[in-house]
């Protein structure tokens, strides 16, 4: 039995809790934050207050999955869930894609030896990962910028060795699927996730209806998750749920690098100094992947908790980028895609220059030695010049991969080719290190 009184009136719930059945309940929500966040109970909610952002759109009820919050407990301040029970199951009522265990496409529990606990104890086809779907009318609003508040739990990729696509209708958000395969939320608990998307991401939006969709495609793993809810927030205003984060990025000696890109789940970035030092402001507090990169050597991320008002310290380490066939494969294996810079082209030209030879067959052998069915090569630019030459660009400098390869006997069949041109950045092209870092030939396993 759980008693709490809100505005005067006793309420009285039975509860029982049964970890086989997973039986549901539901805690009485505090009055206040319910003011602050929208009302929690709905399973769909708009806000256009103004007060938090223009437009917040929210699918889902806030409930932890239906065992409530704690006493003075706020799932936007940062702070993780205590460990809850499982299995548990969707209501009737609760959103498609929320309250329920989801495990990866990739996962047999007839063959996959790797699993947890929400993978032993659900079943298909119920687990099966669903798209969150969030519709609106943006009426007046134009989109400037954009956040994505994720309520998520029991992502493990670190401790499992799963490796998780994120899509926004249909489109991979890297730089998302890169902080959410640095996780380890064991427990099971759950954290709030609040990510930026990228401005080149932004038209994705604009049709008033988008999908997310969380899966492991590709590991076979059997880890287990779940989302208690997902929030768009369009153009945002400073959150009242924020903290810091101040540190250094050096090299493998401990010079500091300079010029650096270092940014806390895109929500806030910066180059750091001669001195390697940065300091990120008005984080929005919760889980928190800060990655540091520059051209030439190999990003780095760090994830960590990151509670309201909190000031966080840490040390980022670069090391050189050597591309090498191990590298490549490696990359592949554990991402499924590799990002290469070793492949030179002329401003505005699409041949190899001579000085991609090595790169090319580093990747000839990988490539040999894996024995993928269906390979990806795709083009990158940054934005300078015009949209649709960027894209006829960066098509033809794939297909220039993809000719070589095939010249030395990769059978074409197993190859394709995509121009994304300025379309799909890994960072900002606000400045010539983010540039640097767009400009590349990625190549990703399809099958």
């Amino acid at each position: 039995m759980i008693k709490n009184s809100i505005l005067g009136i006793a309420l009285i719930f039975s509860l029982s809790l049964n970890a086989q059945l997973g039986n549901k309940f539901k805690n009485a929500f505090n009055s206040m934050k319910e003011k602050l966040n929208g009302k929690w109970s709905k399973q769909f909610d708009i806000d256009t207050s103004g007060k938090e952002a223009d437009l917040i759109i929210r699918t889902g009820d806030i409930d932890n999955f239906g065992y409530g919050w704690p006493e003075d407990f706020d799932p936007f301040s940062g702070k993780e869930t205590p460990e809850h029970l499982y299995p548990f199951y969707p209501g009737d009522k609760d959103a498609d894609g929320t309250d329920r265990i989801m495990v990866g496409t990739s996962f047999n529990i007839n063959v996959s030896q790797t699993r947890d606990g929400y993978a032993s104890q659900s079943n298909r086809p119920d687990n099966l990962p669903r798209p969150i779907v969030l519709n609106y009318s943006l009426g007046k609003v134009v989109i400037k910028a954009a956040n994505l508040q994720v309520f998520m739990d029991d992502f493990q990729p670190t401790k499992f060795g799963s490796r998780y696509s994120i899509k926004l209708n249909g489109v991979r958000l890297d730089n998302f699927e890169k902080s959410v395969n640095t996780f380890n939320q064991h427990g099971p608990i759950g954290k709030l996730v609040t990510i930026s998307i990228l401005p080149e991401y932004l038209p994705l939006l604009k049709t008033g209806k988008i999908e997310l969709l969380f899966d492991d495609p590709f590991t076979g793993n059997g880890d287990g998750f779940a989302i208690d809810f997902v929030r768009l927030v369009i153009n945002p205003k400073n959150s009242s749920f924020a903290g810091s984060i101040n540190g250094i990025v050096i090299d493998e000696k401990g010079n500091a690098i300079d010029s650096a890109i270092v940014n806390a789940n895109q929500q806030v970035s910066m180059n750091t100094g001669n001195d390697g030092k940065f300091t990120l402001n008005k984080v929005a507090a919760g889980l928190v992947s800060i990655t540091a990169a520059k051209a030439g050597y190999q990003a780095t991320t760090q994830s960590f908790d990151l509670y309201e008002d909190q000031v966080k310290s840490c040390t980022l380490t670069l090391t050189k980028l050597i591309e090498s066939a191990s590298l490549i494969e490696t990359q592949l294996k554990q991402s499924g895609k590799v990002a290469l810079y070793g492949l030179y082209f002329d401003v505005n030209k699409s041949e190899l220059k001579l000085e991609s030879q090595k790169v090319l067959n580093d990747l000839y052998s990988a490539l040999k030695n894996l024995s993928y069915k269906k390979i990806l090569i795709s083009g990158h630019t940054d934005n300078d010049g015009d949209d649709a030459y960027n894209l006829n660009l960066s098509a033809r400098r794939a297909d220039e991969v993809l000719s070589w390869l095939v010249k030395q006997g990769i059978e074409k069949s197993s190859l394709s080719i995509m121009g994304y041109g300025e379309l799909r950045p890994v960072a900002s092209n606000t400045s010539n290190e983010g540039k640097s870092l767009n400009r590349r030939v990625e190549v990703e396993v399809i099958e």
